[in-house]
């Protein structure tokens, strides 16, 4: 809380006061917050393109050149490769 005050020149505070509070009712009655932990969605940018990225792999593209051509971070091709196409 010190932290929002020291900050409060860009935060509405009482608005900040009222979502905190309302957060705090919220944990009192029960309600678990947020993400599960451990849980990734089943759904992703790349889903439904496996396809097409195994043909780009066996063509020997790049990381890097199938994202480009997928719109998405190299780092998201890499892992969906790692999460999905390996792993199966």
């Amino acid at each position: 809380m010190t932290w929002l005050i020291e900050h409060s020149a860009r935060i509405n505070l009482p608005q900040a006061r009222g979502v905190f509070e309302a957060l705090a009712r919220k944990r009192a009655e029960g309600v678990v917050l947020g993400r599960p932990k451990g849980r990734k969605s089943s759904k992703t940018k790349l889903t439904g393109q496996e396809l097409k990225i195994k043909e780009l792999l066996d063509k020997k593209v790049s990381y890097s050149a199938i994202a480009r051509i997928l719109g998405v971070h190299r780092l998201t091709v890499s892992n969906f490769v790692k999460d999905k196409i390996v792993a199966k």
